[in-house]
């Protein structure tokens, strides 16, 4: 059974020809629903292509933006974090520490005491990347730390200096596309004199 769109025609909620800001081939769709409103999805072949199509529909993760960044704080700390594939890249985004990425999640972390602390992504199935920022918006962030697949077993591990009282921004990717579920672990260390 198909349902067709009413005569007069329906009103364009969303529309994609590749999902530029993560370098992919595929579509991506990103709209505001409301409860109760019936969407026509049209697909077509991209220059007259034919074959199998998958069709995926999910909520939007309330941290897949920078702007609604989840608020964290205290050491330690152990999150468990929704599967990034679910996730999404913004235009003018930052390349986290050089590792490429597709699938960013957003955290904010207001450091409890001024210290050192490892941010590290150990108990994860998934394989993610860590990027540390300062700033309050994509144009301004200054990078603070970043790491991918250094931390041993698959993981990734970051070392911070923090100040008391500053919100550090935690950005989660995953550059590879290796999902599912995955941590992100804080804890406050004491490096070695000659570790600085």
């Amino acid at each position: 059974h198909t349902s067709m769109p009413p005569d007069n025609g329906p009103a364009l909620a969303a529309a994609n020809d590749d999902y530029s800001a993560a370098g992919l081939t595929t579509s991506l769709l990103r709209f505001d629903a409301v409860a109760g409103t019936t969407y026509y999805i049209a697909t077509d072949g991209k220059a007259g292509a034919q074959g199998n199509l998958v069709l995926r529909a999910f909520p939007e993760l309330a941290n897949d933006r920078f702007t609604t960044r989840t608020p964290i704080a205290g050491a330690p700390l152990a999150i468990d974090l929704p599967d990034v594939s679910y996730a999404t890249r913004e235009t003018g985004e930052p390349n986290h520490g050089g590792f490429g990425g597709r699938f960013s999640l957003w955290y904010a972390w207001t450091a409890p005491a001024t210290g050192a602390y490892q941010f590290d992504t150990a108990g994860s199935n998934a394989v993610v990347s860590l990027a540390l920022y300062t700033g309050a918006d994509l144009a301004s962030l200054v990078p603070a730390g970043a790491a991918y697949l250094n931390g041993g077993f698959g993981t990734s591990r970051v070392i911070l200096q923090a100040t008391a009282g500053t919100t550090y921004v935690v950005a989660i990717d995953s550059p590879d596309a290796q999902f599912g579920p995955a941590k992100l672990n804080i804890k406050s260390i004491v490096l070695a004199p000659n570790d600085a």
